[in-house]
């Protein structure tokens, strides 16, 4: 390669970055008001699992699968019900089979959910 065909290189390497950051930054903000959007529309659904528009299913907030929990959020909200169904196994974890059956309310709350949108079409 020779110098003009470096400097081409470097050139058009920087201006890709350049728009890589703009990129970078615009993906930020995008992102930021999809979770304030996402925020409200799961605020407004409370703890319905499934969002209609004229009648269609166009998006689900269901729980995950298996023992999917927010712990760390749930003490922190709750710390003497953790206390309470907190048990002493290999690692110190909630005891969420009692947990569940005892206080299915507040496991809902802190269960952990998966986000689909359907296309409208």
């Amino acid at each position: 390669m020779d110098l003009q065909n470096i400097r081409q290189l470097i050139v058009t390497e920087a201006r890709l970055d350049a728009r890589r950051r703009e990129l970078t930054k615009e993906l930020e903000e995008a992102t930021r008001e999809r979770d304030e959007l996402r925020n409200a529309i799961q605020i407004f659904m409370g703890s319905e699992t499934d969002g209609y528009l004229d009648g269609r299913l166009v998006l689900t907030n269901r729980p995950k699968g298996g023992e999917s929990f927010a712990k760390a959020q749930f003490r922190t909200k709750y710390p003497e019900l953790a206390q309470m169904f907190t048990v002493k196994r290999v690692k110190e974890d909630l005891d969420m089979e009692a947990l569940r059956r005892l206080h299915p309310d507040v496991v809902a709350e802190f269960q952990n959910r998966y986000w689909s949108n359907e296309v409208l079409g």
